[in-house]
């Protein structure tokens, strides 16, 4: 059943063999229980996790039966109590490997407007703080937050590092680190994911002499923003005192090396600020050169890119609303993690194919595109016509296309104060 023969275009073909085929390949050998095995335990935490349809596990398992009928072939509900204790069962790793399968798949049959001329892959890393349940397993893995001597937060942070290719707008992998590590060690750990020629788009709190020189070790280039006040680094500070627009010097690294990098200035606009804006200038520092075929714009529009990975977060807290974890235990957070980037994946999926034929520079609706994935697999999980499901959702997607207003501005606000403090408060 996992090749069935599908009719429709070709790029909407390879779009629906990668749906179809993304559960039918996991093998993941794990001491079932009873019912449960790695499969079904999967495809329980992504309808657990779909967007739209969040809720509890007696929710999602008064449908289950019917919405995974071609999938599992399950004639009774199992209970909510069979489902966590199956769920401490399927290693994360297996997750983790299921979502890498998946963008490896979808990144091989991108369109050509998803992909740079040389061929480079843009990978931007950020992090972001998420709100972690209240459970001994849990507190002591995660530090909570505390405002005075007095006032601790009741419930414990964490700091999710996620790496996303920008062009492709997908998620690669993620790292979830206690409270208090930093952002810089967590990309350290996702460094496996690159390959020489690869491109690490950075923002101002990553710079670090040390970090770049791992960088280029392992032939990764750098586009990476650098902080423009007097503790900067010392380049970057004669650099704007000279009033330059663009200069080229050797960077003392650790050990005594030394790199050869480009630092190159983005001027604010003229007039006043727009709000929630500084007219601070900005400061890019980057390996890639003009002989690489990238002149400065080029340089200051691929850093703009990395505004994609801040949208990702978005998408993943907003969207997805994660902070509501089901599971209490970490083995199981972490799954709900690797759920909602395979949900943002296959989003991503059904972007390229409604993007595909669009006049140049229209996009569409990331939510529309989250929503459609959603029922596009769930209608083939249920023993439906995936292929007519995505023709229709497509033609919907496409009616809404628009054009990006430049200049937009908004304030970023979080949008869950719950746990955490606002004036010293909580």
């Amino acid at each position: 059943m996992w090749s069935r023969r599908l009719m429709g275009t070709s790029s909407n073909r390879t779009l629906i063999t990668t749906f179809c085929t993304m559960l039918g390949e996991v093998e993941v050998h794990i001491r079932r229980r009873r019912v449960w095995c790695s499969r079904s335990i999967i495809a329980a935490i992504l309808m657990l996790t779909r967007s739209g349809a969040r809720g509890g596990y007696r929710r999602m398992l008064a449908t289950f039966v019917d919405d995974t009928a071609e999938l599992l072939g399950w004639v009774t509900s199992p209970s909510a109590a069979s489902l966590s204790r199956a769920r401490k069962l399927l290693p994360v790793d297996s997750c983790r490997a299921l979502l890498r399968q998946l963008v490896d798949r979808i990144a091989s049959s991108s369109p050509r407007r998803f992909v740079h001329p040389s061929g480079r892959r843009f990978i931007a890393i950020d992090g972001t703080q998420f709100i972690m349940p209240h459970t001994r397993q849990t507190l002591e893995q995660f530090d909570r937050p505390q405002a005075g001597a007095w006032v601790r937060a009741h419930h414990p942070q964490a700091v999710t590092v996620v790496a996303a290719d920008l062009l492709k707008r997908l998620p690669l992998d993620w790292v979830l680190l206690p409270k208090g590590i930093g952002e810089r060690e967590g990309a350290r750990r996702l460094l496996d994911l690159f390959q020489p020629g690869d491109v690490a788009v950075l923002d101002r709190g990553y710079p670090s002499r040390a970090f770049l020189a791992q960088l280029l070790e392992r032939k990764i280039a750098v586009v990476m923003r650098l902080p423009a006040g007097p503790r900067s680094w010392r380049e970057a500070h004669e650099f704007l005192r000279s009033g330059q627009q663009e200069t080229v010097c050797n960077m003392p690294l650790p050990d005594g090396a030394t790199a050869r990098i480009r630092l190159i200035r983005r001027n604010f606009r003229t007039g006043r600020p727009r709000q929630h804006q500084k007219a601070k200038p900005m400061v890019i520092v980057t390996t890639l050169t003009q002989e690489d075929g990238f002149s400065p714009e080029d340089i200051i529009r691929l850093y703009q890119a990395r505004w994609g990975v801040e949208t990702l977060l978005r998408e993943i807290k907003v969207g997805f609303d994660l902070e509501r974890f089901h599971a209490r235990s970490l083995i199981g957070i972490e799954q709900e993690i690797a759920a909602v980037l395979i949900w943002i994946a296959l989003g991503s999926t059904v972007e390229h194919a409604a993007e595909d034929g669009l006049p140049p520079g229209r996009r569409v609706y990331r939510t529309l595109c989250h929503d459609a994935a959603t029922r596009i697999f769930t209608a083939w999980l249920a023993g439906r016509d995936p292929l007519e499901r995505l023709n229709r959702e497509l033609e919907a997607i496409r009616r809404y296309h628009y054009a990006p207003r430049p200049g937009r501005s908004f304030p970023r606000e979080r949008k869950a104060p719950h746990g955490r403090f606002r004036n010293g408060t909580h």
